[in-house]
């Protein structure tokens, strides 16, 4: 602080611009994830009604008869589809919460330390759903004769869960350190 600055308590709210344009990327990335979500749930509970033509479609662009079972590996994509955008918005939602404490000047708290550890493990979550969804559309691609669309094991998604895990614990340190310097005052 130099002279003439007025001292601010580190609990008073801050206008910070950068955390204002991470909290609106934060927002806009749940509404994407929940809208991505719902558009797949739909697609999913109206697939009675496009399936067939779809089939029709795909066995033309094949050449020949599709496997009995393909509705279902459709189905389940779109089922593991689903659940990642539930897990993508809940990741945004937990970090966004995160940014609201920093925004508030209290970022080194319990309920920090715990929520980045559920982003790590909503990471690591996401990554596992990708070796399913990998092998679904991997097998629809090759069956119907289609380009195959990559959805394969991330290491930067398990390097993310990895660092929020660090994350975690230096978070929770420094709100265990800030309570004992506050039970010393």
């Amino acid at each position: 602080m130099t002279a003439g600055q007025p001292s601010r308590n580190m609990s008073e709210p801050r206008r910070d611009a950068l955390l204002g344009v991470v909290r609106l990327l934060i927002t806009a990335s749940m509404v994407i994830s929940l809208a991505m979500g719902l558009a797949t749930a739909i697609a999913f509970a109206l697939m009675p009604v496009w399936w067939e033509s779809a089939r029709i479609a795909l066995e033309q662009q094949a050449s020949g008869s599709l496997p009995e079972n393909l509705s279902y590996l459709i189905g389940g994509t779109l089922v593991l589809g689903v659940a990642a955008s539930l897990l993508v918005f809940q990741f945004f939602r937990v970090s966004r919460r995160i940014v609201i404490s920093v925004s508030d000047g209290d970022p080194f708290i319990p309920e920090n330390a715990t929520r980045l550890r559920n982003m790590a493990w909503l990471s690591v979550a996401v990554q596992l759903l990708t070796f399913p969804a990998a092998a679904l559309t991997g097998w629809l691609a090759h069956v119907a004769h289609t380009a195959y669309f990559d959805s394969k094991f991330s290491l930067g998604g398990i390097l993310l869960a990895l660092v929020l895990f660090v994350l975690a614990r230096v978070f929770r340190i420094g709100a265990e350190m800030r309570e004992d310097l506050d039970g010393t005052i």
